[in-house]
């Protein structure tokens, strides 16, 4: 079987995709152990183990940058769903953010369909680069507010909630649990409902708020002075 081969960027994440003659859509296992960290070697084993060790894998001969064939292993897309989705459920952490990835632009997809406005090709892969962005500043803040906690011996627990309504409010005009309400999703899913621009300033103030705690500020007047630093574009 014969294929031709690109690479599927998600944000900042990528596979290697393979359609055949018929139009089949597959994954490469190679990408698939190079995007969620699975040794080369065990690869094929973790895969089997998520699909049964009775699956077999595709053998599909691709031409890369116009190098000789060769016989690459492959999985149906539709395996790929499964594998991505077990793995998440597992804990990999690269699996979760994919998989928060597309449930998040297929939401947003169907609502800008629904209300004619245009995310094409070029708006959803700039959705989900803010979206990925915004996920990594927020572990920093986290992280951050922690260590602060940690180093002057306070019980932060009060501060995460505090300082993540802040933003909102700075940036969405209501609290998480007000945009739940409004928007209609669960605690940890508000991010997947922000447009491009909301992600964009949440990710500047929460990593101007992080250098700040850093540098020892308290979280709270952190994520003040962030606010007030990027007034001007609120």
């Amino acid at each position: 079987m014969k294929g031709q081969i690109v690479q599927v960027s998600l944000g900042v994440l990528a596979i290697e995709a393979v359609m055949d003659e018929a139009c089949n859509y597959y994954v490469t296992v190679q990408s698939i152990a190079s995007l969620f960290q699975l040794t080369q070697n065990n690869a094929t084993r973790d895969i089997k183990a998520i699909l049964g060790e009775g699956y077999s894998l595709l053998k599909i001969s691709i031409q890369r940058d116009g190098a000789n064939r060769s016989q690459n292993n492959c999985i149906a897309l539709r395996d790929f769903e499964t594998v991505a989705l077990q793995l998440a459920i597992n804990g990999n952490p690269t699996a979760q953010q994919w998989v928060r990835a597309l449930v998040g632009m297929s939401l947003t997809q169907l609502c800008a369909d629904a209300f004619g406005v245009k995310f094409d090709a070029a708006d959803r892969q700039a959705w989900l680069k803010a979206r990925m962005a915004g996920k990594e500043t927020r572990r920093t803040l986290t992280d951050s507010i922690r260590d602060w906690g940690l180093s002057n011996g306070t019980d932060v627990s009060r501060h995460y909630p505090i300082c993540s309504d802040m933003v909102n409010r700075a940036v969405c005009g209501k609290t998480a649990a007000q945009l739940r309400a409004a928007r209609g999703c669960k605690a940890g899913e508000i991010r997947d409902t922000h447009s491009p621009r909301e992600l964009k300033l949440i990710e500047g103030i929460e990593w101007h708020a992080s250098a700040s705690i850093d540098r020892g500020l308290d979280p709270v007047t952190a994520v003040q002075d962030a606010i007030e630093h990027y007034k001007s574009k609120l």
